[in-house]
C-alpha cells in the first residue's frame, strides 16, 4: 500500500516523485502501512516493498540482529530510489550486500561491523611488537612451505596476524571470517555518502565491474582495507570502473586505506583524507589485468599521511604512501600532500621502501605531479621495473628522514633496475634528501629520456645524484643531465613546501615538460614555469585542504578509547574534558611527544566536549 508521494531533489539532479516509508526498529511492526507512525519494523521487509522513485527512512536503532542483508533494488535515472537514516539520526546495521542494482543513494547510516580488535590493541602510530627479539629479514622466503619468515612475523607481530590470513586458514582471523560494511555487485549509478563505516574486513567492496559509483564523504576507520575491489576471475570483468571516490576520511585501515585492484580503471580518487594505515594509503594491484582496462585512474588532490607501520609484515619488500603497481596506462599521480610514511621492513641495514609514491611494474608510463611528499622514512620516489614516466613539477622534502642506517633509502628518486628507462625528471625541487638527489641504484641515468631543471638543495657531502653504487655527483650538471638545473636553497616557508617571495624557484624551471595548473589550480607560465609544485610564492594565503590538523582526534563515534595527535610538540596543549553540562570530568596535562591515548570506558554513552587549548571537539562515545 502506497502513502503519501513525495517530490525529491536528489544528488542525481532530478525531481522525482515516489512514496515516503519508514522503518523503526525499537516501533515497528512488519505488518503496518510503512508510514511515520505506523513504522515497519525490518529493514529486510522493507528492501521487499519500495520501488523506483521511493524513499526509506531509518529510524534510528539497532538493526544489527538482521546480520548482513541482501538486496537487489532498481530505480532509474529520474526516479532513483533513496535510502538514509532519516534526518539527524543514525542508525545502525551490520552491513549490505547489493546486488545488480541501480539508480540507488545510501547515506546517514552506520555499518558496524562484527570484528573484535585484538586484546590490549593500541591504535597507529604506535605498532604492536609482541615479540621484540624476533628478527626478520626480508629477503626470507615468503610461502607457507618454507615456514621461516611467516612464523617470524606471526610471533613477532602476533596481535597485528589476527587481521589476516597468510598461510593459517585455522585462524580465526579478519580475513578468514571477513565481513563488509557495503559489499557492491555488479551495481550501476549509486551514491553512498555521509555514513560511518567500522570494524569490518572490508569497509565497502566493489565487484562484478561495478560502474559509475559514487563514494563520498563517509567515514571509514578500522578496517582491514577501507575500499577495495574485487576480481572473481571471469573473463571479461573487472572489479570496478568510471567511479568517484572522494571527500572520504579513512582512518585506521591495517592494510590499505584505498585499494584500485582487479582490473580497477577510469576511476578518479580526489580530496579524501587518509591517515594511519599500516601499510599503503592508496594503491594500485592489477598483476591478472594488467592492461587497458586496468588504467586511467587518476589520485589527486589527496592527504595522505603516517603509514607502513606494519612494513614488515608485507610479502613485497615495504610499503609506499601511493603505490602505483601493475597498472594499465593513463594515469595519473597529482597534487596530493603526503607525508610521513614510515618503513620497518629492511635488507641488512637497508630500509625496503617507505617511500610517499612508488611506480612498480609499470611499462605503461603515468604522470606524476604536482605533490608535496614530505619526510617520508624512504624515498621521495622510486622507480621499479616501470619507464615511460613524466615526474614533473613535485616537491621533494627531507626524504630519508628518521632513518639512521640506511646507505641506498633516503634519496629525493630512485630509479632501481636497468629496465626503469624512458623516464622525464623535471622542474622537481629535491630539498634536503638525506642520501641524495636522484640515485640510479641498478638503473641508469643515460636510460632516461629527460633530466633537467630540478632544483637541489642538499647537506654538504650528500651526493645530488649517483649512477650505480660508485660513480657518484657533488654538482650539476652530472652525466651529461641537469645543463639547466639549479643547486640552492629554494627558500620554503613551511612544510607543504609554500614558497617565499624571494624564493629562487619561481620562474627557473623549464618550458619542455611542465604543465598547465600547480597544486592549487594557479595557471603556470608556459615560458617560464616554477619548479616544485606551486607557481607562486605565499602572499596571505594557504591552501587548506593539504594543511595537516593542528589537533586529530581519533575514532570519532568511539567505544571507549580515544587517541589525539598534535601536529606542534613545542605547543602541545592540556586536555579536558566535559559533560553538557560543563562539568570537567577529567584533566591531563600536555604530552611530551605530542600523542596521547585516553580511556573513556565507565562514563554513559552520550556526547561529550573535549578542550585541547583553544579547540573545541564533540565526541560521541557509543558504548
Amino acid at each position: 500500500m502506497k502513502l503519501f508521494p513525495t517530490i525529491l531533489l536528489n544528488l542525481f539532479g532530478c525531481f522525482c516523485f515516489g512514496q515516503t516509508f519508514f522503518v523503526d526498529a525499537v516501533w515497528g511492526n512488519d505488518q503496518s502501512a510503512g508510514s511515520m507512525n505506523e513504522p515497519w519494523q525490518t529493514l529486510d521487509s522493507a528492501f521487499q516493498r519500495i520501488d523506483a522513485g521511493d524513499t526509506l527512512f531509518i529510524r534510528s536503532g539497532d538493526y544489527r540482529p538482521e546480520g548482513q542483508l541482501l538486496f537487489q533494488l532498481n530505480g532509474t535515472q529520474v526516479q532513483p530510489i533513496l535510502i538514509s537514516g532519516y534526518e539527524e539520526e543514525i542508525p545502525i546495521v551490520h552491513g549490505f550486500t547489493i546486488a545488480y542494482s541501480s539508480w540507488l543513494e545510501i547515506g546517514n547510516i552506520e555499518f558496524l561491523g562484527p570484528q573484535q580488535l585484538p586484546p590490549a590493541w593500541q591504535d597507529m602510530p604506535h605498532i604492536m611488537i609482541d615479540e621484540p627479539n624476533v628478527t626478520i629479514d626480508q629477503t626470507w622466503e615468503w610461502s607457507a612451505s618454507v615456514p621461516r619468515r611467516l612464523d617470524s612475523v606471526m610471533t613477532k607481530y602476533s596481535s597485528y596476524a589476527n587481521f589476516f590470513n597468510y598461510g593459517y586458514s585455522s585462524l580465526q582471523t579478519w580475513e578468514n571470517t571477513p565481513s563488509t560494511g557495503i559489499n557492491l555487485i555488479g551495481c550501476e549509478n549509486m551514491d553512498i555518502r555521509n555514513s560511518l563505516i567500522r570494524r569490518h574486513t572490508y569497509g565497502i567492496r566493489l565487484r562484478g565491474s561495478s560502474k559509475h559509483i559514487n563514494i563520498h564523504d563517509n567515514v571509514i576507520s578500522h578496517c582491514l582495507d577501507g575500499i577495495t575491489g574485487f576480481w572473481n576471475g571471469q573473463p571479461g570483468t573487472y572489479s570496478f570502473g568510471y567511479c568517484s571516490i572522494s571527500g572520504n576520511s579513512i582512518r585506521q585501515s591495517f592494510r590499505n586505506g584505498i585499494m584500485l585492484n582487479d582490473g580497477a580503471n577510469h576511476n578518479t580518487i580526489a580530496f579524501n583524507d587518509v591517515m594511519f594505515t599500516g601499510q599503503n594509503h592508496i594503491s594500485t594491484y592489477n598483476l591478472p589485468l594488467q592492461n587497458d582496462s586496468a588504467g586511467y585512474n587518476v589520485i589527486s588532490d589527496n592527504t595522505v599521511a603516517y603509514g607502513g607501520y606494519y612494513a614488515e609484515f608485507m610479502e613485497y619488500p615495504g610499503p609506499s604512501a601511493i603505490s602505483l603497481h601493475s597498472s594499465g596506462p593513463g594515469c595519473e599521480v597529482s597534487g596530493n600532500y603526503i607525508s610521513h610514511q614510515v618503513s620497518t621492513a629492511r635488507y641488512g641495514i637497508n630500509l625496503m621502501d617507505g617511500n610517499c609514491m612508488i611506480a612498480d611494474f609499470n611499462p605503461h608510463g603515468s604522470v606524476f605531479s604536482n605533490n608535496v611528499c614530505y619526510r617520508p622514512m624512504g624515498n621521495g620516489m622510486s622507480v621499479v621495473h616501470s619507464s615511460n614516466h613524466r615526474v614533473i613539477h613535485n616537491t621533494f622534502i627531507e626524504p630519508g628522514h628518521g632513518d639512521p642506517t640506511s646507505i641506498q633509502n633516503g634519496v629525493a628518486i630512485l630509479i632501481s633496475t636497468s629496465s626503469d628507462v624512458n623516464n622525464i625528471f623535471s622542474n622537481n625541487i629535491f630539498s634536503f634528501p638525506k642520501r641524495g638527489g636522484i640515485f640510479a641504484k641498478g638503473g641508469n641515468l643515460g636510460t632516461q629520456t629527460y633530466i633537467d631543471h630540478n632544483m637541489y638543495h642538499v647537506e654538504p657531502n650528500v651526493p645530488v645524484a649517483a649512477n650505480g653504487v660508485s660513480t657518484t655527483f657533488s654538482s650539476l650538471p652530472y652525466a651529461g643531465r641537469e645543463l639547466n638545473g639549479l643547486m640552492t636553497d629554494p627558500l620554503m616557508i613551511d612544510s607543504l613546501g609554500h614558497l617565499a617571495w624571494n624564493s629562487p624557484a619561481i620562474g627557473a624551471g623549464g618550458a619542455t615538460y611542465s604543465n598547465s595548473y600547480d597544486i592549487v589550480g594557479t595557471e603556470r607560465d608556459i615560458l617560464q614555469p616554477t619548479i616544485g609544485a606551486y607557481e607562486l610564492a605565499v602572499m596571505t594565503t594557504i591552501k587548506p585542504r593539504a594543511q595537516m590538523p593542528e589537533t586529530m582526534v581519533y575514532p570519532n563515534p568511539t567505544d571507549g578509547t580515544l587517541n589525539f595527535q598534535q601536529a606542534n610538540v613545542a605547543k602541545a596543549s592540556p586536555i579536558q574534558l566535559y559533560d553538557l553540562s560543563g562539568k570537567l570530568l577529567f584533566e591531563k596535562p600536555a604530552s611530551t611527544d605530542g600523542y596521547e591515548q585516553i580511556d573513556l570506558i565507565g562514563l554513559v554513552k552520550g556526547v561529550y566536549i573535549l578542550r585541547v587549548g583553544s579547540q573545541t571537539f564533540r565526541i560521541q562515545l557509543m558504548n
